[in-house]
């Protein structure tokens, strides 16, 4: 699958592939790690998304690296590698950087078909909902940039700080020329730091739009 993506930093591996072409098995521990409650479905996109991170690590070396989940969910990545893996109904998201090149990622695929505005509503901020467009087309892709933007961010401030957020704790302003969005968030004196130096890259097709929220590496003796 083919998104468009502008001025991406590098030290990112990333791919987007069909769900379907991704039917591999899981390593023993991951497969037990799997709630036995889970469905046939999750099963699926559970064993797709690790099957194409680990064909991203591969190249740095953890080809067969057992990717488990962490008390929270997240992939716990090997030493020195950060990822994040998204799926939607057809199609598995994933990317993995260097930490000496990229601090954390977090990344998150939708199918622009499923918003509309009783979705919408609660996920979007005052501020956000009042810059919709009129038209069905546009609108529909700006509330599907803002909450794929959101679920990346809340993925890679996770990684590094922990938070637990809700949709209204940040806002998305959409740089449409650059596929870019800053993040503004709505309480600044508790959340400002989630913020800092995070870099938002969204890619659109036809029918879906994908987030990549990052950090380029920041040395500890830099300063800031």
């Amino acid at each position: 699958m083919t998104l468009s993506w502008m001025n991406l930093p590098a030290g990112v591996t990333f791919e987007i592939a069909p769900l379907a072409d991704l039917g591999q098995g899981l390593m023993t521990a991951e497969a037990q790690s799997l709630n036995p409650q889970a469905g046939e479905r999750r099963r699926r996109e559970f064993m797709a998304g690790r099957c194409l991170a680990r064909r991203l690590l591969a190249p740095h070396g953890y080809g067969d690296h057992t990717l488990l989940p962490a008390a929270d969910g997240a992939p716990q990545w090997p030493p020195g590698m950060t990822g994040s893996i998204s799926h939607c109904r057809d199609l598995v998201f994933a990317a993995v950087a260097a930490t000496q090149d990229i601090d954390a990622i977090g990344i998150d695929i939708e199918t622009l078909a499923r918003f509309h505005d009783e979705l919408a509503r609660p996920i979007l901020t005052a501020g956000e909902w009042a810059l919709l467009p009129e038209d069905p087309i546009a609108r529909r892709r700006q509330m599907a940039i803002a909450f794929a933007a959101k679920e990346a961010f809340y993925k890679y401030q996770f990684v590094l700080f922990g938070e637990k957020l809700a949709f209204q704790d940040a806002e998305i302003h959409i740089q449409a020329s650059k596929q870019t969005a800053a993040i503004v968030m709505t309480n600044p004196e508790k959340h400002d730091h989630l913020a800092t130096d995070a870099l938002v890259h969204y890619a659109l097709s036809g029918t879906h739009v994908a987030a990549m929220v990052l950090r380029c590496h920041r040395p500890e003796n830099s300063g800031r």
